[in-house]
């Protein structure tokens, strides 16, 4: 059994056992696990047998023994060896001659045992002091002793790799020296928390190098109050604090350019909308044509600039949208919705836009459906999806649907809105809602159309606290499903 002890100590001590009592023998038994067995002069080949359990109960409570010469055992005394703390952890033997009167006297065994029993814990403590020195060294951390006194003690050898000064050079000067001029208050208050009583104590603070430069430590500190220390293990977190102070930067000006964005689209949008209303109520005046003085080429060309301007103010009201919904400015309107209605009313918004060889139909329960949410919102969502239907929908049908759904006890509702058209590949179904994403650049030209209305529609449903989701097959049509849970 392997032991940390030095063999050398415990041989002496073995050594004058012998010469003590006049043995032939003399042997250290642990009691349990950690020492190995140790011998000295004429002894057993298996010195374990010695001992009875019995015995060895015996010596764990105190007691000293004497045992009378066994078949093939000489007589032997044993001494417990104990730690300072009272454990029993071995025994101390001679084997003597085959009469009792030569037994060694119990009160020398007893005071040679304790004194195996310091040479053992002595080199034991030497031997964890080594360990420790070597964890010490060997640490990344920044390991430190500092007295009451505002000096370091003992310092790793890391500290002069960070901060450039020699060990040397960080003793012969008060810590406070080192630590940055608007950080030496906390510092103090901390040391002064420790000298009060604080057991363990965690902050930051920051050190300034030989060269100029700063670092960033991270400390956990706990006193001794016997000694007047305070032993501390810091950690360099000056890369850490670093990107985080960056991506902080990065994150302030993305939300800059954001919001700027946003203000000069909503700027422009509201710009743009002016003129371009205008031009829309000069064409329906036009268009109204009472006196009959246009040509059918010059009502052809009139109401291709009504419809043009209609688009144009669509798109500009999706951009405005947007910027609204970046900008964080949307706020739901809460009340009572009577769906049924709202879906017949979206229907027949859309129904001027229904190409020839398209269906438009709706598919509603008989009896009023409510739901509490914004009823205007709700709308442009529908519509947004039926309108997306009609585009990519050149012949079939368009079906928008209120589903009734039971969901722990309460009604949920679910709007569907499903086409016939030409239905969208797997891999895009997640970039449907991107902004100014458009799933095929040829198609999405020969439809016309911003790539927002969808964008924008999630975008609402997610203020709404309400979910889309989309169902495709390429050749088959697309299903758009917004679920409006019981709880919203």
């Amino acid at each position: 059994m392997s032991s940390p002890y030095a063999d050398e100590e415990v041989r002496t001590v073995l050594g004058f056992a012998r010469r003590l009592t006049g043995a032939a023998g003399a042997l250290f038994l642990p009691l349990g696990p950690g020492p190995r067995v140790q011998t000295l002069g004429d002894v057993p080949a298996q010195p374990e047998s010695l001992l009875s359990s019995d015995e060895r109960g015996l010596l764990r409570a105190g007691e000293l023994l004497w045992i009378p010469p066994r078949p093939a055992a000489p007589g032997s005394a044993f001494a417990p060896v104990t730690t300072y703390g009272g454990v029993t952890f071995g025994a101390l033997g001679v084997l003597l001659p085959d009469t009792a009167e030569n037994a060694a006297p119990p009160k020398e065994l007893a005071e040679l045992a304790g004194l195996l029993s310091h040479a053992i814990a002595a080199e034991a403590q030497r031997a964890e002091e080594g360990e420790y020195s070597r964890f010490f060294t060997l640490s990344l951390d920044h390991m430190a002793i500092a007295g009451f006194d505002g000096y370091f003690k003992l310092l790793n050898p890391v500290w002069e790799q960070t901060l450039g000064y020699t060990l040397e050079e960080l003793y012969s000067r008060p810590y406070l020296d080192f630590v940055h001029p608007d950080d030496r208050e906390i510092t103090t208050n901390e040391k002064e928390e420790l000298s009060r009583g604080a057991m363990v104590l965690t902050f930051s603070n920051r050190y300034i190098k030989k060269d100029g430069t700063l670092c960033y430590l991270q400390w956990n500190a706990a006193p001794s109050f016997e000694r007047k220390r305070v032993y501390a293990v810091a950690r360099d977190v000056t890369e850490a604090v670093e990107v985080a102070r960056e991506l902080k930067q990065s994150r302030e000006a993305a939300e800059a350019a954001s919001q700027a964005k946003s203000a000069f689209l909503a700027m422009m949008s509201h710009e743009l909308r002016t003129p371009l209303n205008s031009v829309i109520g000069f064409s329906n005046m036009l268009l109204r044509d009472k006196d009959d003085t246009l040509s059918s080429e010059q009502r052809d060309f009139t109401e291709r600039i009504r419809s043009n301007g209609l688009n144009l103010l669509g798109l500009i009201n999706s951009i405005l949208d947007l910027s609204r919904i970046e900008a964080g400015r949307v706020q739901p309107e809460v009340r009572e919705v009577e769906l049924v209605g709202l879906a017949r009313d979206v229907v027949a918004s859309l129904r001027p836009q229904v190409l020839d060889g398209v269906e438009l139909e709706v598919d509603v329960p008989d009896r009023p459906a409510t739901y509490r949410t914004d009823g205007g919102r709700l709308r442009q969502i529908l519509l947004n999806l039926v309108g997306n239907g009609l585009k990519f929908t050149p012949s079939g049908a368009v079906t928008l649907r209120l589903l009734p759904i039971s969901e722990a006890g309460s009604t949920a509702y679910a709007f569907e809105v499903e086409d016939t058209g030409p239905g969208i590949a797997p891999e895009h179904l997640e970039t449907v809602f991107e902004p100014f994403r458009q799933v095929d650049g040829g198609a999405a030209r020969r439809y016309d159309g911003s790539g927002l209305g969808l964008s924008i529609s999630r975008s609402f449903a997610d203020a709404l606290g309400l979910e889309i989701e989309v169902e495709s097959r390429v050749g088959s049509g697309t299903l758009f499903r917004v679920m409006l849970p019981a709880q919203a």
